[in-house]
């Protein structure tokens, strides 16, 4: 078997290992986060527990304090979301260079 060859053969199972090892990291991932979100009544208790309670029926007051919620949850939200989003847009590409790899070792038999 040429050398290149045995590159070809060895890049093919190193985009397979790649592409194993960044769904488990996809799945730990989308596992945190659905246990974060399935946690979510704790985030409205904290924040009935923050609010005022003098004013508390007060229109302005509840729209002031979900505001400040929001803001102080959004990074803890979306956290590993990026991850997620990096991940399924390079993967279809991985993917296909495992691919022509591949293409390129059954054509060199």
């Amino acid at each position: 078997m040429p050398v290149w060859m045995m590159i070809v053969e060895w890049l093919a199972r190193a985009v397979l290992v790649l592409l194993v090892g960044l769904s488990v990291w996809s799945v730990k991932i989308m596992l945190e986060r659905k246990k974060y979100f399935a946690d979510m009544h704790a985030l409205a208790d904290d924040f009935w527990q923050k609010m005022p309670t003098q004013g508390r029926n007060s229109e302005k007051n509840i729209e002031l304090a979900f505001e400040n919620l929001i803001a102080e949850s959004k990074p803890e939200l979306s956290r590993g979301l990026d991850v997620l989003g990096t991940l399924g847009s390079t993967a279809p590409f991985i993917g296909l260079l495992g691919t022509v790899m591949g293409i390129i070792k059954a054509f060199g038999d």
